[in-house]
């Protein structure tokens, strides 16, 4: 049975601009793709082979539970694989240590070659390790990159909550978009009502349950309710029983 060159690819928010929020291009799921389909082209001893693509679209480097690359490494262990084609070695992972054992242990055991386009790494070239400190700087650089972007994209929701500028989806009650600024969010005077009074019948003392069972007895909507009733586009499909206010409402 003849074996199989391996494209793998993968994508994740590592691979964002963090200001921009959108995916660079130059690490694409095409563009890895068109590179990897030439690079694969341009060498005869691979282009000539059954290629297969492994991908994975949104999973974090820093962790090893990827779909496509645990297909890869299943199809690796049933001596299927003879080479693998990346991107660079962070595609494998952004952890140094981990990577470091796949290329010195686990792939030279099964005669796997690995070949890392723009890094410029060939592990037919080190017979039998990694190439060094080289690769191992390489990897621990990436390693060192994706915390550094972990916590600049906590850095930066940090400054958009400061600037009272919405990270999510759904506005949590008592919120509104400001009308003036979609990313914005300002307090809606008649939902602000309803929490102060919560608040303040929790201050004298009052229970979840109790809470609950006043704001039932003085006809208030609940959260979903009140959204219902503003025409929210995600309560549409509510059914027209009137809902009621629960402990597990209470904040």
């Amino acid at each position: 049975m003849s074996k199989i060159t391996a494209m793998y690819i993968r994508l994740s928010m590592e691979d964002e601009d963090v200001s921009l929020n959108q995916k660079e291009e130059s690490n694409s799921v095409s563009s890895q793709r068109e590179l990897l389909e030439a690079f694969i082209g341009n060498h005869s001893e691979l282009k000539d082979t059954k290629v297969q693509e492994y991908c994975d679209d949104g999973f974090t480097g820093t962790k090893f539970e990827r779909p496509g690359y645990m297909k890869l490494m299943e199809d690796v262990r049933a001596d299927k694989i003879s080479c693998i084609v990346v991107k660079d070695l962070s595609r494998l992972g952004r952890d140094y240590i981990e990577v470091g054992s796949l290329l010195e242990q686990i792939l030279p055991l099964y005669q796997v070659r690995v070949i890392a386009v723009n890094d410029n790494y060939d592990s037919d070239n080190y017979d039998g390790s990694t190439g060094g400190m080289n690769v191992a700087f390489k990897n621990l650089i990436y390693m060192l990159y994706s915390r550094d972007l972990s916590n600049k994209v906590s850095s930066a929701m940090h400054t958009r909550i400061l600037k009272g500028e919405n990270i999510s989806g759904q506005l949590r009650y008592g919120y509104v978009k400001d009308p003036n600024d979609k990313h914005k969010i300002i307090v809606d005077p008649e939902a602000a009502e309803v929490v102060k009074l919560i608040f303040e019948l929790t201050a004298q003392g009052k229970s979840k349950t109790e809470v609950a069972n006043y704001l039932n007895a003085q006809g208030i909507d609940t959260p979903y309710a009140y959204k219902k009733r503003k025409g929210s586009r995600n309560f549409f499909h509510a059914v027209e029983v009137k809902s009621l206010w629960s402990t597990s409402g209470i904040m």
